[in-house]
């Protein structure tokens, strides 16, 4: 298994994803998510909290996207953090508006400077 961390340049687009898992023989994307984050935070220099949604291979009728019931799950994360700043890399299929805003109050709460990252689409969001 070839270790990520040896790239130079991660796999960013969906055919050179399906390259690199294919190079390997097998799909371990933990790996690869791993370095991923770990470079995030080198560039921004500043720790990096994940919150991610199940995005594929979904029953019919089974929510994988934002709603009133991750508030837990972001209040955990809020109380859990220190320092002077953090990003925030959020990967969701949508949901709800409401919820989001929510999150968003939850997020400026507590005096740390924040960056939120968003996908998909990759945006970058500065609360302050």
């Amino acid at each position: 298994m070839e270790d990520p961390s040896e790239l130079d340049r991660l796999p960013v687009t969906y055919q050179a994803l399906t390259d690199y898992f294919g190079k390997l023989g097998e799909a371990n994307p933990f790996a690869l998510r791993k370095e991923t984050f770990l470079r995030i935070e080198r560039v921004t220099g500043r720790p990096l909290i994940c919150y991610v949604t199940k995005t594929h291979h979904l029953p019919q009728g089974i929510p994988a996207y934002i709603d009133d019931s991750d508030l837990t799950g972001f209040g955990d994360l809020t109380q859990s953090l220190q320092g002077e700043a953090v990003d925030v890399f959020i990967v969701s299929n949508g949901g709800s508006v409401e919820a989001a805003e929510r999150i968003v109050r939850l997020l400026r709460g507590g005096g740390l400077e924040k960056s939120v990252l968003l996908s998909p689409p990759m945006l970058i969001v500065q609360l302050r």
